[in-house]
């Protein structure tokens, strides 16, 4: 049998299903209705739904079947009249039967004997501040386990020649848990490129284009505000491709324990991160790096580390996309950070998106299918069991974080201060220069000097420089071009370091107030 495409939508009174089955006998097809359960079956294709509400059969349940679309449409009578169903859009969840004996991937296999949809771990009282320590392991393999909820171990031991393309952590299997966070933030140290980040600060007109850049999430997001008052589950309707990629997904149910949902949210916080980071970068068409990129920003998937602290978390995010990709500034982080929080404030439909994104980019890249067997996949069935409560504390939480430059490490604060003393240094040095010979006018000494004041505002130094521009233009007889050149620059470079002196992260940063005032 085959499991076809379908959607559902809601009215007050009914629910309807929306089945794709083309060049089917369609007067053969059979509907059952029982208490919470919904069948259909037409040769070849065969559907069960279980819902959490009751729904029942009678006169008004009605079945329509398009010739040109091949879908067939069925509306489904509610047994309580205006009440609202919950998760209509997560697909896997209404296909897996909650009342019998499933089973379960955890850290060990279980079963199900007994599920209520409607509990939720008390996702909502998570303490993300403190960390959470993993069951104590029964053996040394065990401490080196890793994959969504630790449930995998001696994968890489069987693939050497495939690690370093996969994962940055060497000898997995023999690398405990507690030792790989140390390890990855001492590789994060060794690889931060000082002249990378200060070049990508200082000529930085692609990477402002790229904060500034409306990524489609966004558009939708910004439409769900305009029209609803809010964007919660306004995400774009799922495409086919997306479809097909559900109806691919396990049918499966996950037994946690507090502190594994805890470890396992923020896992999710970290993987999307990566993903929207090359979002937003790529403009919304992957790139053949792409796979690389988020793999190399999450550490989840590249030293396979497991915490349920969330601050440490995004801290790691932050370093690593300072450390690794093409495009590296604070800025940017930021925004980043920006997109996951409407992410999730747009509801399990959209990160579900996102999480599809990653499962087809690992996809279509050689290898990295196994990151899909160990966490994305998971994820991508997981997730839709999530209450919106819970992704509404993970919002709450991430607004109450109040990261600095000095918090994130790398040495950020004290590199660009040195590099602007530096620059301030040398505009000085060949001021002091142009006075002797008297090739320069007292306008445009004067436009240095105060450009070069670093108690100035911006919109001082910005006059200054548009003063020394006017000047030069004058002065034909200047005629050391490369020392004017390296004055011009001077100033250029700390107009761009004063434009981006944000420091904490918060929701009413520098900016999200630049964004507001350019969009309006």
């Amino acid at each position: 049998m085959l499991t076809p495409r379908f959607t559902l939508s809601q009215d007050s009174s009914h629910v309807v299903v929306y089945i794709e089955a083309p060049y089917v006998k369609f007067s053969s097809a059979e509907i059952c209705i029982i208490d919470k359960e919904f069948s259909f079956y037409c040769k070849p294709y065969y559907l069960k739904l279980y819902f959490s509400e009751e729904i029942e059969e009678d006169d008004t349940t009605d079945a329509t079947y398009d010739v040109d679309l091949g879908q067939f449409t069925i509306k489904i009578l509610k047994s309580n009249k205006g009440e609202h169903f919950t998760d209509l859009d997560m697909l896997t969840k209404l296909m897996i039967n909650n009342s019998n004996q499933k089973t379960v991937k955890a850290s060990t296999l279980i079963e199900v004997l007994k599920s209520d949809p409607n509990e939720n771990y008390n996702e909502e009282e998570i303490d993300w501040s403190l960390e959470q320590v993993v069951v104590e392991p029964e053996s040394p393999l065990a401490d080196c386990a890793y994959g969504f909820n630790l449930g995998a171990s001696g994968i890489f031991s069987k693939r050497p020649d495939e690690c370093s393309e996969l994962i940055d952590i060497q000898n997995p299997d023999e690398t405990p848990l507690s030792k790989r966070n140390f390890l990855q933030k001492e590789h994060e140290d060794q690889n931060f490129n000082v002249e990378h980040y200060l070049s990508d600060l200082e000529d930085d007109d692609e990477i402002r284009d790229l904060v500034m850049y409306q990524t489609l999430a966004q558009s939708t997001y910004l439409s769900g505000l305009e029209e609803h008052g809010n964007a919660v589950k306004h995400a774009a309707l799922y495409t086919k491709e997306e479809m097909e990629l559900i109806l691919q997904l396990p049918k499966k149910e996950y037994i946690l324990e507090k502190f594994q949902t805890s470890a396992a949210l923020v896992g999710l916080i970290d993987i999307l991160y990566a993903c929207l980071y090359d979002t937003r970068t790529t403009k919304d068409d992957p790139s053949v790096e792409s796979a690389w990129t988020i793999r190399k920003l999450s550490s989840t998937l590249s030293w396979l580390t497991s915490t349920s602290d969330l601050r440490s978390a995004i801290i790691s995010s932050l370093r690593r996309s300072l450390c690794f990709p093409l495009y590296r500034h604070w800025i940017l982080s930021l925004q980043v950070l920006d997109d996951v929080r409407m992410v999730l404030a747009m509801g399990k439909p959209q990160v579900l998106k996102t999480f599809l994104r990653v499962r087809s980019i690992f996809n279509n890249t050689e290898s990295y299918h196994i990151h899909n067997d160990l966490y994305i996949t998971d994820y991508c069935v997981w997730l839709q069991s999530l209450s919106d409560k819970c992704l509404n504390t993970l919002i709450s939480d991430i607004d109450k974080l109040h990261l600095s430059k000095q918090e994130i490490g790398l040495n950020i604060c004290s590199i660009e201060n040195s590099q602007l003393y530096l620059s301030s240094e040398s505009g000085s040095d060949l001021e002091e220069s142009s006075d002797t010979s008297g090739e320069l006018n007292s306008s445009s000494t004067e436009g240095i000097d105060s450009s070069l004041d670093s108690d100035d505002s911006a919109d001082d130094i910005e006059g200054s420089s548009h003063s020394m521009e006017s000047s030069i233009q004058s002065k034909s007889s200047y005629n050391d071009t490369e020392e004017l050149s390296a004055v011009t620059d001077g100033l250029n470079l700390q107009l761009s370091h004063l434009s981006v002196s944000t420091n904490t992260v918060d929701e009413k940063s520098p900016l999200i107030e630049v964004l507001t005032s350019n969009t309006s």
